[in-house]
């Protein structure tokens, strides 16, 4: 925080991940800082770029990951336009991940940012990330063109007593009971614009006492939901039969490996944020005659909701889309999605033009609308309410996401008397 005031930053936008999950909410309370949760990088960028047009200095705050999806926004506004973007990330994939999945944010990282000859520096040591930020900043004005701060080592190690729970998640964003505008951004407290260190120096002590900030009140955030995500899924998994299921990453991984596990080897587990409608919408389009189910979240759904545009147009009369609404990003602490304020996922599929597009929030409901959903030769969408929780004491799931591909696969070519995924050349 040190290191983003003395670079005169006004504007934060991030999508929260677990490495830096202490930083977000010393974003949200940062009183010269205005905090912007995004539903993804790409979007991130693109905001950052437009503050820098406006005189200002924004910060993108990110998983490393995200770069893979910020790469487009990224190429166009640097290599297009000259619009620089600064970005603080964490080091997932560094030597030591104990995640499995968070191996490829480390291979894929640093030939990204060589590939758009982004410069960068991997920071390992907390008393040298001041300096890594301010130098970050002098680059990108002066070169008219994005840097990038890379996380690692102490910089991002947990401290237990400062984990923050969904609860307090919530309780910070009702504190916040208005939006701040912060002084950088007010016309009488225009933050630095030019290329050299001395004015990024210089901006920790500007005088701002004279910029009164504007105010816009906030959507009180919603009620947290009671039904529970795994009493959903029983109420789902007692009426499929020969269905398939693609599900996301996340504690509902669990969660339905217990309550359903006569379709273990009909699910495709853990799959990406992003990800997990658009790949059942193909295989609903691969098998026309068998029923898809995607089960997917709140956060993956915002991150691509241009995939209900697509559903809407093409109509897949054999996918049922079942989104699990915490209203927030419950493996990584629980900073709220933006459908704890005004955001309803449901009405949003409706405006798209699917026309079974659902609410849920009880279990009558679940269960009348999801045998309803299933017995139709028409596309169904219902956004469960539930509560932001996982289930304990359940069975837990041991296997990667290589090895749930092998098995969903031959679970298909089985079913199908298919070969998707042949004999090697060598047979």
């Amino acid at each position: 925080m040190a290191g983003l005031k003395q670079a005169g930053v006004s504007v934060a936008c991030f999508l929260p991940d677990s490495l830096m999950k202490e930083l977000y909410p010393a974003l949200v309370l940062h009183q010269d800082i205005r905090a912007i949760p995004v539903t993804n990088e790409g979007e991130g960028a693109a905001i950052c770029g437009g503050v820098w047009l406006s005189g200002k200095r924004a910060v993108l705050v990110m998983e490393n990951s995200g770069l893979r999806a910020a790469a487009e926004p990224l190429a166009r506004l640097g290599l297009g336009a000259g619009i620089p973007v600064v970005m603080i990330m964490s080091y997932r994939g560094d030597l030591g991940e104990p995640n499995w999945w968070a191996i490829p944010h480390g291979i894929t990282m640093e030939p990204m940012l060589k590939a758009m000859r982004i410069p960068y520096r991997v920071v390992r040591k907390a008393c040298e990330v001041r300096t890594a930020i301010r130098d970050a900043y002098v680059t990108a004005c002066t070169s008219k063109y994005h840097a990038a701060v890379i996380l690692s080592g102490e910089c991002i190690e947990a401290d237990p007593s400062t984990s923050v729970s969904p609860e307090s998640w919530r309780q910070l964003a009702q504190a916040g009971t208005q939006t701040k505008t912060p002084q950088h951004l007010s016309e009488r407290g225009r933050g630095p614009v030019g290329t050299g260190a001395e004015e990024i120096a210089s901006s920790a002590s500007r005088d701002l006492q004279s910029a009164e900030p504007a105010m816009q009140p906030l959507q009180p955030v919603r009620p947290v939901p009671q039904m529970t995500r795994f009493a959903c899924m029983q109420v789902l998994a007692a009426k499929l039969k020969d269905e398939l299921v693609i599900l996301s990453l996340g504690g509902s991984v669990d969660e339905w490996y217990t309550a359903a596990p006569h379709m273990r080897e009909a699910s495709l587990f853990q799959q990406q944020l992003g990800c997990v409608t658009p790949e059942a919408f193909g295989l609903s389009i691969g098998l026309p005659h068998r029923r898809i189910v995607s089960l997917d979240t709140d956060g993956g759904m915002l991150f691509n909701l241009g995939t209900l545009a697509t559903l809407s147009n093409e109509q897949p009369r054999n996918l049922t889309v079942i989104v699990w609404d915490n209203q927030c990003y419950l493996s990584i602490g629980g900073p709220p999605t933006h459908t704890s304020r005004r955001v309803d996922l449901a009405a949003i599929a409706r405006g798209a033009g699917i026309r079974h597009a659902y609410a849920v929030d009880n279990l009558t409901d679940m269960e009348r609308l999801c045998a309803k959903a299933l017995a139709a030769d028409e596309l169904y969408l219902l956004v469960a309410k539930v509560a932001p929780r996982v289930e304990p004491g359940l069975q837990r799931k041991h296997s990667d996401g290589i090895e749930d591909k092998y098995t969903f696969v031959r679970h298909i070519e089985r079913a199908e008397g298919v070969s998707i995924i042949g004999p090697s050349e060598h047979n």
